[in-house]
């Protein structure tokens, strides 16, 4: 390990401890070139706790995150956590450190902080309670965190990242992200139900506030033996990050505001929180660009970011082995310019398929890049995670009349689909956490499949006289990707539809008996989508069925299946999706007409 190198900081939340093992085994290969850290505080499970009577769409996004008192609560916090959730956590740390002691390596902890504590906890101390931090259009249940101006909390959460330094010796980072997904800190702009906290903070700045709570961290890991780097994410508006970056305490920073020393990098090592939740799609044009730009002499921290929303699942080993091939080249032997950077794929492209083919590959990969950066510029909207998984565009019946659905054919879908109104669940496709999905520009949908489709077929063709698992494995990754979306799209127009017909959607009628070629239009058009969307879900029922599975974001056990995450059994649930619409197939003939010729 060079001493005088950079700390790579590998960023990914990974629970199954031999995908710990795999994915630490791969970074430490970069000991050579400095220190290098793993993310260990994954959890040992969903924190099923937080979740109120009856469940809560808003409770999801926070329910996998690390928090400093799920691991090490203060004795004023522990009496409100479950003891044995907390000692879960606790094994589960204790076998990763293991794991980086075997191999000589640091660690960090990532967390959402503060993070919120139960109710329990604020109707015993009053005094602590800080701001509301859910969000009031995605949550039937309000939760608050604690205030960080108040010294009390400030002992607490010193108290408690004391107790992770001394546990965790070898830790070297630890990483926080505030103001979403659970955590809050008091008057920021950021928070979702406004701008709230205590009076008595209400006139302090927010710079002030975020440098107390990041030199109590610093004060703790000092206390305990430790030298930590403190960084958070900064969610805030401009005008607070400027604030806060004028005072920030010795060792801590801002991620993703760089200093001008430049001492921090980051490398994106995942196309999983892009694609999700599809794993094993490898775009190694940008790791080229941000690993060349890694400097061993200036840069201090080099991220290496791979972790995934909400922290449900982890990307292939297969993907990061490719990743960390890609960045020990380009700190050897950085590249710079587009030619130089296309010769630095072309020769990693002989190395993963036959000399033959390793040009048809090059070339492929290169125009896979580039579609992958017009999906995100020009179709952003059609999010995977959001409208796949968490509205269940994937596994939910698309019918035009979705009242017409028993409760038991809603039964596999409706209770993952992230909404507060179960009605709007129900009737609008396009219905997002609370709010409305932007427009599409919808017509480049059925273009750009058609290219994921000929880039998957090519990459199969060369994959065929190739031993590299991942190039074997990525066509069918393109594939369920390229299937998610198209979901997305049939769901998304499905709803335009609707919403042009609210009034002949919302009564029986009956046709006229004249004769028409045609009947009503916005029928045809809706049976064009239901027909493909049926289409499409036997096509991932033989994606999934042969191997799909483990290359999607899935819960291993059925009781584990939540709002972002799906089932084990996706394969019965796209079945009974298919059986459901053919039972349904002609509903929308009682409310327009259908040719008469």
């Amino acid at each position: 390990m060079d001493a005088n190198g950079p700390v790579f900081v590998v960023r990914t939340i990974v629970s199954d401890i031999d995908d710990f093992s795999a994915v630490a085994e791969q970074a430490a290969r970069l000991k050579k070139y400095g220190r290098v850290e793993m993310t260990i505080s994954g959890l040992a499970e969903k924190a099923r706790y937080e979740m109120p009577e009856g469940g809560n769409a808003w409770h999801e996004y926070a329910s996998h995150n690390p928090a400093l008192h799920k691991f090490f609560p203060h004795p004023e916090i522990a009496p409100f956590i479950p003891a044995e959730y907390v000692e879960k956590n606790r094994r589960a740390l204790d076998a990763r450190l293991k794991i980086l002691r075997d191999l000589d390596m640091g660690a960090c902890f990532w967390a959402g902080e503060p993070a919120f504590l139960p109710e329990e906890f604020f109707r015993a101390n009053p005094h602590l309670r800080g701001p509301r931090v859910d969000h009031p259009r995605r949550s039937r249940h309000e939760v608050f965190a604690p205030c960080i101006d108040h010294p009390d909390n400030l002992e607490m959460w010193s108290w408690m990242m004391a107790e992770l330094v001394k546990h965790v010796p070898q830790l070297g980072t630890f990483s926080f992200k505030t103001n979403d997904a659970g955590s809050g800190i008091c008057w920021a702009d950021w928070l979702y139900s406004g701008p709230n906290g205590p009076a008595a903070c209400r006139n302090r700045s927010t710079g002030e506030r975020v440098a107390g709570f990041m030199q109590a961290l610093r004060d703790g890991a000092n206390r305990a033996g430790g030298e930590v780097q403190i960084f958070m994410t900064p969610q805030f508006r401009p005008g607070e990050i400027k604030e806060i970056m004028l005072l920030l305490p010795e060792g801590c920073h801002l991620e993703g505001r760089r200093r001008t020393d430049d001492s921090i990098a980051s490398v994106g090592c995942s196309m999983l929180n892009a694609c999700y939740p599809v794993k094993g799609i490898l775009d190694p044009l940008p790791v080229i660009r941000s690993a060349s730009k890694i400097d061993l002499k200036t840069n201090k921290t080099v991220f290496l970011n791979a972790r995934v929303f909400y922290n449900r699942d982890v990307e292939l080993i297969e993907v990061w082995k490719h990743v960390l091939d890609i960045i020990e080249k380009c700190i050897d032997k950085p590249v710079s310019g587009l030619m130089n950077t296309i010769e630095r794929l072309q020769a990693l492209c002989t190395e993963w398929a036959n000399a033959d083919s390793a040009e048809e590959l090059m070339e492929t990969l290169v125009e896979l890049a580039e579609a992958l950066r017009f999906q995100f510029a020009a179709m952003r909207p059609l999010s995977t995670i959001y409208l796949g998984v968490s509205l269940r565009h994937v596994t939910r019946p698309l019918v035009p009349v979705p009242s017409r659905l028993s409760a038991k054919e809603e039964e596999h879908w409706l209770k993952h689909v992230f909404n507060i109104w179960p009605d709007q669940a129900r009737e609008d496709y396009l219905d997002l956490h609370g709010g409305r999905w932007e427009p599409v520009p919808i017509v480049a949908l059925g273009p750009y499949l058609r290219q994921l489709e000929r880039i998957a077929e090519t990459i199969e063709r060369i994959s065929k006289d190739s031993d590299d698992k991942l190039l074997r494995s990525m066509p069918t990754s393109l594939r369920l990707h390229a299937a998610i979306l198209r979901s997305c799209g049939n769901f998304y127009q499905m709803q335009l539809i609707r919403d042009r017909n609210g009034d002949k959607l919302s009564q029986i009628t009956r046709p006229s008996k004249e004769g028409n070629w045609t009947g009503d239009n916005d029928l045809q058009s809706m049976n064009a989508l239901m027909r493909d969307e049926l289409d499409n879900t036997q096509q991932l029922i033989d994606l999934v069925s042969n191997g799909g599975l483990e290359l999607l974001a899935h819960a291993t056990k059925s009781e584990d299946e939540d709002t972002f995450l799906f089932g084990p059994n996706l394969v019965e649930q796209l079945q009974a999706k298919y059986a459901i619409m053919r039972d349904h197939w002609i509903d929308i003939e009682d409310y327009m007409a259908s040719p008469a010729k």
